[in-house]
């Protein structure tokens, strides 16, 4: 029956209706069950204790039978035919010759010899210099598509050096320096055009004359923003990216501007109607004496070292050799491990700026440095270098340091201002004593080997000028040999160096270098794949300088008062404050800002003391003289005043100078309050003046308010330096100028040119 009422069950509806209640009493059931079995397992379980206890007397137990343990001894009861097949015997005579004549395995069977790329190292251990760079260059001038060069006329035609003459002979070994000019600025162009937006923002230039300047990043400074016409560098006008301005001070000014700045005033002051300077073709100078300006340049240096051994070691593994010997020496391997030139890229902030939240931009160095070479007198061999390239830390085909030009030695006392910092990195002055110790004082024999690249596409590092084998050597000199002992005296770290003249007073900068390498895959039928064959050069990775590079500021006060020896004055409502700026260019007309007004200048101007009272701004245009190179006489002297120029004089009256040249010293800086100096008291019927340390209360531009102590800044190193060295060049310069031997001056001559403001002659 049973059976029979559960056929008439409908279990789909049952289960419908009743299957959430029966779903859950079987959880329930479930749960109970093992509620109980867990119970169970607790209370008939051992405790924790005896638990320990076992495992204690387990532990105790198994260390006796380790401790007490011994082995076998039928293990050392070794099998008879064992024993006689481990026992030597003689092997018959005359048994070899029936082995192979060759291995059964050729070990270079499957051996990969096929070359790879090998992987370029990051340079290291980085220092930074910064200098002015006072450049000689060459006068030039573009006249549409062509390029001019300077000459020094004079009524006497027959006046040539035998300098010159031998410059211009050295000259024709290569092309001309103005088809150079061409070029690069032809590849400036096709760069600014593939990067125009490079460079970010830029700093303005400085305000003209008249008034005051736009904004700077630095409160001492006067320049900046967009106060008028950019005073910018030769390298680099206010507002541009450095290309562009690389390429503004290549095309020079007009015929007539340059004309008119580099006789300024010549044939007034001397009487010679014809020293002048004439623009001609080069191919043109015949024998007249090529004229000179001095060019400065703002001049950021980097040196670093980059592992040249472990390189070698880098081109050996790729390339499949034994040995770098053998891998230097094959034919295979054009220009052996050669360095192809710097890759540099640059970022910049103003102060207070985050650095690391700037873009890094691509940095022109080497066509900047070839620009400044192409146009300077003469490159700088300084015996530093003379015995870095002896002992390879400058390696062969030198694509690592950039050459430089000579600096300029006729303005200062001081020789230290014609001379580079020396200083090296520590791990190349290691690797110099290295060499010197390892060849006993003689440098190396160099292992001769063509360069696989063109000389003309990068001169910015002085290889290779001739274009020649360097394989061919003339003279008495020996030809190098492949392998020698000596070649394989190699130095550990070489020299890296570059230079970036296209900096601004103020900015911060940081740079990061890629040493660029040879690709000794090019077009080789022994690489791996092909697709490492197409390309020339091949770049390491990024090597970022540690510490970001702060331009100094180029125009301070202080509240000093270097002639306070003199009596006859009183701060009771006026502070005496020294004024210091560097000037690039001294505009000489303070309403004529055409190039012709602003022959370059690149020295400091410092007015030495200034009378402020509170509430008045720090500086102005104040008439200081200011020493220039005059092309036309081939010396330093006091730039002259446009009044001075203009001013009418009758025949046979020599000329006078009355003023100084207009700088603009304004620091846009505003005199709060002063207290101290010198001070007048009225003490009953007696007068007494008392002396102590003035401390001025001034306002920014930026609305900061900053201290300056008197102490502080007399005793202010780097200030006395430059104002002593300030002294000595307007002495050297007055002495060559005024007339030391009396009597009346002869036909142009130029003593008494220099009497001072107000002089009379």
């Amino acid at each position: 029956m049973g059976l029979k009422n559960m056929k008439n069950v409908d279990f789909k509806q049952f289960f419908v209706q009743k299957g959430e209640k029966v779903g859950l009493w079987i959880c329930v059931g479930v749960m109970a069950l093992l509620v109980v079995l867990m119970i169970k397992d607790v209370v008939a379980g051992p405790s924790a204790g005896a638990n320990a206890e076992k495992l204690a007397t387990l532990s105790k137990n198994g260390k006796q039978k380790i401790d007490t343990a011994s082995p076998d001894p039928n293990l050392g009861n070794l099998d008879p035919q064992i024993k006689e097949a481990a026992s030597p015997i003689q092997v018959p005579q005359g048994l070899f010759a029936f082995s192979p004549y060759r291995q059964f395995f050729d070990a270079g069977a499957t051996e990969d010899r096929k070359w790879r790329l090998p992987t370029v190292l990051a340079a290291d251990d980085f220092r930074t210099d910064f200098l002015y760079a006072n450049v000689p260059s060459l006068i030039h001038i573009k006249k549409g598509d062509d390029f001019l060069v300077g000459v020094r006329a004079s009524s006497d035609t027959q006046r040539t050096s035998n300098e010159n003459k031998k410059e211009m002979e050295s000259r024709k070994k290569k092309t001309r320096r103005t088809i150079q000019l061409q070029q690069l600025q032809l590849q400036l162009q096709q760069m600014q055009g593939m990067q125009g937006g490079m460079g970010g923002p830029r700093m303005g230039g400085m305000g003209g004359m008249g008034g005051p300047g736009g904004a700077g990043p630095n409160p001492m400074m006067g320049g900046g923003g967009p106060g008028g016409p950019g005073r910018g560098g030769p390298m680099m006008g206010g507002g541009m990216n450095p290309m562009a301005g690389m390429m503004q001070s290549m095309r020079g000014a007009g015929m007539q501007d340059r004309m008119s700045m580099f006789g300024q005033g010549t044939s007034a002051m001397t009487g010679d109607q014809n020293l002048k300077i004439d623009f001609v073709p080069e191919d043109q100078i015949g024998n007249h004496e090529l004229a000179e300006e001095i060019v400065p340049y703002r001049m950021v240096i980097v040196t670093g070292a980059f592992p040249y051994k472990l390189e070698l070691e880098q081109f050996k593994s790729a390339l499949r050799f034994k040995s770098v010997e053998d891998m230097l020496a094959s034919n295979d391997v054009k220009g052996g491990a050669e360095f192809a030139g710097l890759s540099v890229q640059r970022r910049e902030a103003r102060p207070g700026e985050a650095l690391d939240k700037k873009e890094w931009h691509d940095l022109p160095v080497e066509a900047a440095m070839k620009a400044i070479m192409i146009l300077a007198i003469e490159p700088d061999k300084s015996e530093q270098d003379q015995k870095l390239e002896s002992y390879r830390i400058i390696p062969e085909h030198n694509r690592t340091v950039m050459r430089r030009p000579k600096l300029d030695d006729r303005l200062h006392k001081d020789e230290k201002f014609a001379r580079y910092p020396e200083e090296l990195p520590e791990s190349i002055q290691e690797s110099l004593k290295t060499m010197e110790e390892a060849t006993k004082g003689k440098a190396p024999t160099l292992q001769k080997k063509k360069s696989r690249f063109d000389a003309k596409e990068y001169n910015a590092y002085g290889d290779d000028e001739s274009g020649t084998d360097p394989n061919e050597l003339s003279g008495n000199q020996p030809k190098a040999e492949l392998r020698n002992e000596q070649e394989t005296t190699r130095p550990e770290k070489i020299l890296v160096r570059f230079y970036d003249t296209t900096v601004q007073p103020g900015m911060v900068y940081q740079y990061r270098v890629a040493v660029r390498m040879a690709n000794p895959c090019y077009k080789s039928d022994q690489a791996v794949s092909k697709n490492i064959t197409h390309d020339k050069e091949i770049r390491g990775a990024w090597a970022e300088l540690p510490n970001p590079v702060r331009i100094p500021d180029e125009l301070m006060f202080y509240a000093v008062d270097e002639k306070r020896s003199e009596g006859g004055f009183t701060y009771n409502d006026k502070l005496p404050v020294q004024i210091h700026h560097w000037l690039e260019r001294v505009q000489v007309d303070p309403n004529n800002r055409s190039p012709s007004a602003t022959p370059y200048a690149g020295d400091w101007a410092i007015l030495e003391r200034d009378w402020i009272r509170r509430g008045e701004f720090i500086g102005g245009v104040k008439e200081v003289e200011v020493p220039i190179w005059w092309p036309t006489l081939k010396k330093y002297l006091f730039a002259v005043n446009a009044d001075d120029i203009g001013r009418k004089r009758a025949p046979g009256v020599r000329f006078t100078r009355s003023k100084g040249a207009p700088v603009d010293f304004n620091t846009q800086a505003l005199l709060v309050d002063f207290e101290g100096g010198k001070r007048n008291y009225q003490v009953g019927a007696a007068k007494v003046l008392d002396e102590g340390p003035i401390e001025a209360l001034v306002l920014t531009q930026d609305g900061k308010l900053l201290v300056h102590s008197s102490k502080t800044d007399t005793e202010n190193k780097e200030r006395a330096d430059r104002y002593k060295e300030w002294k000595d060049t307007q002495e050297k310069v007055k002495s060559e100028a005024d007339n030391k031997g009396g009597g009346r001056p002869a036909t142009g001559g130029f003593e008494g040119l220099i009497g001072g403001p107000g002089k009379k002659q």
